[in-house]
């Protein structure tokens, strides 16, 4: 199957990219600069 055969799914992608987001986050040291940051994006 090449690339352009390959369709893609959108939903699948989304919840890859909301898992990856996640793992950032918990990686990301805490402190009064990047916990904001770290809260806007879990939400």
């Amino acid at each position: 199957m090449t690339k352009k055969d390959r369709k893609y799914d959108l939903e699948e992608r989304t919840a890859k990219f909301g898992e990856d987001v996640i793992k950032f986050c918990k990686k990301v040291p805490r402190g009064i600069i990047t916990d904001p940051l770290i809260t806007q994006l879990k939400n």
